[in-house]
């Protein structure tokens, strides 16, 4: 399991509408990883809106791998993203507390989950070459094998510590977010190389969360 397949396969081929979508969420990718928490805080409704948008991004992406012709799956993928950013702004003040409530279990278990898979990635190759073909496949049952007991741990334990959880799932998230559409944009010619990938992630991550820290 490679840290960026969270987000759905690259594309081999690219055309207006993969250009203009991913440098869309390249560009949230950042927000989300520099200033994340500062929007969260400042302005909730905005936060959710941003958030319901790129989660509907990230289910819609597999269902139009490779369909470089198929605008109407396009269209589709595009409106719905749309609607869910509008059904979460106008319900985002309604629902502020349990929304809240429920962010801070599910980043928990995000952010442990997500710390895990990362290191696991890091270390896949290594111990890859290590352990040879015999152990093909470990980094999959490795990663749900400890990310599940960890995001649990986390998610249990999160309660006191909600700005700095916070402030590094929001780095995390948009990390991720920002290498994979720029991993697509950039393999449309190239071919992508996953540990470097892991390792803008990790850089991105860390940048944005000391942004967000010293700057709330």
């Amino acid at each position: 399991m490679q840290i960026t397949d969270i987000f759905g396969p690259t594309y081999p081929h690219c055309d207006v509408w993969v250009v203009l979508f991913y440098g869309v969420l390249c560009v949230l990718g950042l927000a989300v990883a520099f200033f994340g928490y500062r929007i969260y805080s400042r302005a909730f409704g905005v936060f959710l809106c941003l958030l319901a948008f790129a989660v509907e991004a990230t289910i819609g992406a597999p269902w139009i791998h490779g369909a470089s012709q198929q605008w109407g799956k396009k269209v589709v993928v595009t409106a719905c993203c749309i609607v869910w950013a509008i059904l979460a702004r106008a319900w985002a003040y309604k629902l502020k507390y349990f929304i809240e409530e429920l962010l801070d279990i599910f980043l928990g278990a995000l952010l442990g989950f997500l710390v895990v898979a990362l290191v696991i990635d890091l270390l896949n190759q290594p111990i890859g070459e290590l352990v040879g073909q015999e152990y093909a496949g470990w980094e999959d049952f490795a990663t749900l094998t400890i990310g599940i007991p960890v995001a649990l741990t986390v998610a249990f334990h999160s309660r006191g510590w909600s700005k700095l959880l916070f402030v590094l799932a929001f780095g995390i998230m948009g990390s991720l977010l920002f290498v994979h559409s720029t991993a697509v944009l950039y393999s449309c010619d190239h071919a992508h190389n996953p540990f470097a990938g892991s390792l803008v992630v990790v850089a991105v991550a860390a940048v944005g969360a000391l942004v967000q820290w010293y700057w709330n």
